[in-house]
């Protein structure tokens, strides 16, 4: 996912497989990229729809097959809290964490 301040890959980290997403900043008028964050979410982040930036706010959804239960995590980041940290390093405490079965009955939108 894109905006005109930031791209969003997601991916896997080598080594341990976890899943990451990978922030870089887009917003130099010389067209440079700087890397400036990796945040880890709970499950793997299947595409760009399944992301969210609102301000300051990222909203992830994520999800992750355990045996054969699949779990569905929605997941908010603060970059202004990862702004604050030198250098916008690694972050993955400023989430809010809510999980879900998939046969769970409730239902979320993204905008």
């Amino acid at each position: 996912m894109a905006t005109d301040r930031f791209l969003f890959v997601g991916a896997f980290e080598s080594g341990d497989g976890q899943p990451v997403i990978r922030l870089f900043d887009i917003s130099a008028p010389d067209g440079t990229v700087n890397a400036v964050s990796t945040i880890q979410p709970l499950g793997e982040v299947k595409d760009k729809f399944k992301m969210n930036l609102d301000g300051d706010v990222l909203t992830v959804v994520s999800e992750q097959w355990a045996a054969s239960t699949r779990r569905t995590w929605v997941e908010t980041f603060s970059l202004a809290i990862l702004r604050l940290r030198k250098g916008w390093e690694r972050s993955s405490s400023s989430r809010e964490k809510r999980s879900s079965p998939r046969a769970s009955t409730a239902t979320g939108f993204m905008s």
